[in-house]
């Protein structure tokens, strides 16, 4: 496990070697401890304007309200330009006089919401810089009176002694920018601490202001008005809408009147399932609040930070560091061959016991079945594209071919989207990856040689001549180092689960989901048709949406379609609307929107449902 643990005689030459190294260091070190201080002081205040930056695009989808808004009042105003460019082709009473009394209702929702948006700014966005440039100030005042406690000679001559291990490690001709690092993370064990739990305070503090409803009432405001337009909605789709889709039915599906209220009818399904989303991502942003991290970057980051600050190229050169480091090799040439054995074998056996190669398979092998998903979906929309562009001039012939034509350019931008994405798992990969790397080689023998140090530093200033490595292992250093690797090998994997979940939502079942939706709106039209043509598109388009289903199966991944009647679960299911029916209980589910899909006991996206209130 270990090699040998040196033995020394202990005679005055030795021990004056030992006082001649330990006199080296400390004044050595006397010399550049003040530079680093200074410079770790102005690295703090560096911090500060990047924590402004970090506060002031913190929890950025608490916008969305507003945004949603937005967004809706632009399908609005779509709605009524489609109603005004087409109502020519309204022949007949009393769907004209029906859509004109939507248009109406939308324009006056318009006029309500410009009139309070006259700045044109996201007032939620100005609303958390006003919070983050408040709570800015209280951290600033507050590192000034720290800062003012910290200056005095003697707390900074204490370090002094403690970099001696380090500067003793120079037996591998250690170059001055690795003693200086070392001082300035010495240093950090009393320092860093005291400045972050002030940095610390006030992000937590701005934190929970921002996701204090009562203190961000503009966020509440553009909800409760998204809100109240989908109750809006709902009312137009139970009375109007329903009315205009009853005399649809008596008209020729063929004429411009029926086209013209159809592509009508289609904007506004987008807009009040579009709105319904909306809120269900608010509604989750409101449920997640309470989860947010107190603190706006980790410790580990925080002195990361403010030891760069202090790193050698800013302290001195590395000419400056020769004299005294040749004069300390030139004293301690054996002593250090001796420790630096030993050192190597102590972190060789730590590193051998925290392997990543376990986290570095898993990663790719995430990667590879998602590009082989892709890719077979890919394959399989493609089958749709091909078969209309080898019978494109006989499909152009029938009636329903703009139907046929949509979905072809529907499933092609799918093709693209999913050729696209496909290069994201290649930088997921890539990232993940090297985060593994960074972790092997950023802690490495760093941490296992501060305990041997530690333990060094008691030896150099006693007058023992035999260092105890053995002890290091029981030291709580080294458990520390072997607890941080466990928990680094656990939070990787668990990301490479999450971000393989992330790209499955939301770049493959995506697409699986929005095609099912031309499935149940387009395709269920086309399989109307009396065309064999027409018939036999649909089928395509069919097999195609069955055939997705296997290649999904496949991989272990299966619809959500909850049935009529079922329980609502918010685990497996997201309510679009709720409505009150007398053959429904409270909590089921009256009809199914969209399917969900799962993988195994993972949900990766919710059904969409209507369930009964």
């Amino acid at each position: 496990m270990l090699g040998k643990t040196p033995e020394y005689a202990a005679d005055s030459v030795f021990s004056q070697k030992k006082k001649e190294l330990a006199a080296l260091c400390t004044n050595y070190a006397n010399k550049i401890i003040s530079r680093i201080f200074l410079l770790i002081q102005n690295g703090a205040k560096d911090k500060l304007e990047d924590a402004s930056n970090e506060f002031s695009v913190f929890l950025p989808t608490a916008e969305n309200p507003y945004n949603y808004c937005r967004h809706l009042m632009d399908s609005y105003l779509n709605i009524n330009q489609s109603i005004a460019t087409l109502q020519a082709s309204f022949l007949a009473e009393p769907v004209r006089s029906i859509f004109i009394g939507i248009a109406s209702v939308l324009e006056s929702r318009l006029n309500d919401f410009n009139e309070e948006d006259t700045a044109g700014q996201n007032p939620i966005a100005l609303e958390k810089l006003e919070l983050t440039q408040s709570a800015l100030e209280k951290f600033a005042a507050a590192f000034d009176e720290f800062k003012n406690m910290q200056t005095s000679k003697a707390y900074i001559s204490k370090y002094a002694e403690s970099i001696i291990p380090e500067f003793m490690s120079g037996f591998e001709r250690q170059s001055a920018v690795n003693f200086v690092n070392s001082a300035a993370e010495n240093i950090s064990r009393d320092l860093f601490g005291g400045i972050y739990g002030i940095f610390n305070e006030n992000a937590d503090q701005l934190i929970k202001t921002l996701n204090n409803m009562e203190k961000r009432p503009q966020i509440t405001k553009y909800f409760d008005i998204l809100k109240n337009e989908f109750d809006e909605l709902s009312t137009i789709i139970k009375q109007q809408i329903f009315e205009i889709e009853t005399r649809m039915l008596l008209m020729d599906r063929e004429g411009g009147e029926y086209k013209a209220a159809f592509e009508i009818l289609t904007l506004f399904r987008e807009t009040y399932q579009h709105t319904g989303n909306s809120i269900g991502n608010i509604n989750e942003l409101m449920e997640s609040l309470h989860n947010k991290s107190a603190a706006a970057c980790s410790f580990d980051d925080f002195c990361a930070f403010l030891k760069n600050s202090a790193s050698a190229e800013n302290v001195f050169s590395v000419s400056e560091f020769d004299g005294a480091r040749e004069e300390f090799l030139k004293i301690s040439e054996e002593l250090r061959g001796e420790y630096a054995a030993e050192l190597r074998s102590l972190s060789q056996y730590a590193l051998a016991e925290t392997s990543f190669g376990h986290v570095i398979y898993q990663v790719k092998k995430h990667t590879a079945d998602n590009k082989a998903l892709a890719c077979g979906l890919k394959d399989t929309f493609g089958k749709i594209i091909i078969y209309f562009e080898e019978n494109e001039s006989l499909l152009k012939s029938l009636p329903n071919f703009d139907i046929i034509r949509g979905i072809y350019d529907t499933v092609k931008i799918k093709v693209v989207c999913l050729e696209e994405n496909t290069e994201l798992l290649s930088e997921t990969e890539l990232s993940l990856l090297s985060q593994g790397q960074d972790k092997i080689q950023g802690i490495n023998a760093a941490e296992i040689e501060k305990a041997a140090g530690d333990k060094y530093l008691e030896w150099l200033l006693s007058e023992n001549d035999n260092p105890a490595f053995a002890e290091v292992l029981e030291s709580q250093t080294y458990l520390d180092f072997m607890d941080k690797r466990k928990k680094q090998h656990d939070t990787l994997l668990d990301t490479a689960f999450k971000k393989s979940t992330e790209y499955k939502k939301e770049y493959l079942l995506f697409e699986v989901s929005t095609y099912e939706e031309i499935i149940n709106y387009s395709v269920s039209r086309l399989k109307e048709a009396e065309q064999p043509e027409t018939l036999s598109f649909a089928q395509i388009c069919a097999d195609v949406y069955e055939e997705l289903l296997s290649g999904l199966k496949r991989n272990n991944i299966i619809p959500i379609r909850p049935a009529p009647h079922d329980m609502f679960s918010a685990k497996e299911h997201e309510v679009l609307m709720a409505e009150k029916n007398d053959e429904f209980q409270k909590g089921e589910i009256i009809k199914l929107m969209n399917s969900g899909y799962k993988q195994e006991e993972t949900v990766i996206m919710r059904a969409n449902v209507i369930a009964a209130k």
